[in-house]
């Protein structure tokens, strides 16, 4: 009888190698062109569904399982004092007729630290299993959806878009640095999924 692990290597070369990216197999129907990162994010798709396989093939189908398929990412992550949430989207409150996604960062205790650096993406699709990310809004200089500062201990990024009657996902990326010339530290957020925000 083969080993477990050996068919699990198999599995994940074979996947990794054969299978198309979903972006490429079923296009999503949306007005907005992607930017490069949602390239960077079928591949985070691709690799979600190789762990699902691998954690059926194991018999704990529901240990990489997730709501929302497009990501595998939680919507908070801890890394040392610091802590980044995607917050669900909503209707913006400052641009009527828009959505944002909201990227949030707080470091307990108010410690501040050398560097912060994230970016805030949101992701529309027609169905939930089809959300990709789309080019934000240039709505105001103060409304950045990239964050780089030193010498904070908080931070925000809001990437928004047009309310539309479709899908959205608020994602963040980015690292900080804890110590002077430390390396940086990543972190990787997703929002659920809601549907019609705007309520269109």
């Amino acid at each position: 009888m083969i080993n477990r692990f050996v068919i699990a290597i198999l599995l994940i070369t074979t996947l990794i190698v054969a299978t198309p990216s979903a972006a490429f197999a079923n296009p999503p129907d949306i007005d907005t062109l992607p930017t490069a990162e949602y390239e960077r994010e079928s591949r985070t798709f691709q690799f979600g569904g190789v762990l699902r396989q691998i954690g059926k093939l194991f018999n704990a189908g529901n240990l990489f399982s997730t709501a929302n398929p497009n990501f595998v990412m939680p919507p908070s992550v801890v890394i040392g004092v610091c802590t980044q949430r995607s917050n669900d989207p909503h209707p913006s409150f400052h641009f009527p007729g828009t959505v944002a996604g909201e990227v949030t960062s707080r470091c307990r205790g108010k410690r501040l630290v050398p560097l912060m650096s994230f970016t805030a993406y949101l992701g529309v699709g027609t169905r939930e299993e089809n959300i990709r990310d789309v080019r934000p809004l240039n709505l105001a200089e103060e409304n950045n959806h990239i964050f780089v500062d030193n010498h904070v201990w908080k931070g925000e990024a809001v990437a928004d878009t047009y309310c539309r009657d479709r899908w959205y996902k608020t994602r963040g990326e980015g690292f900080v640095v804890y110590t002077a010339n430390g390396r940086p530290r990543y972190w990787w957020t997703a929002s659920p999924a809601v549907n019609n925000p705007c309520g269109l």
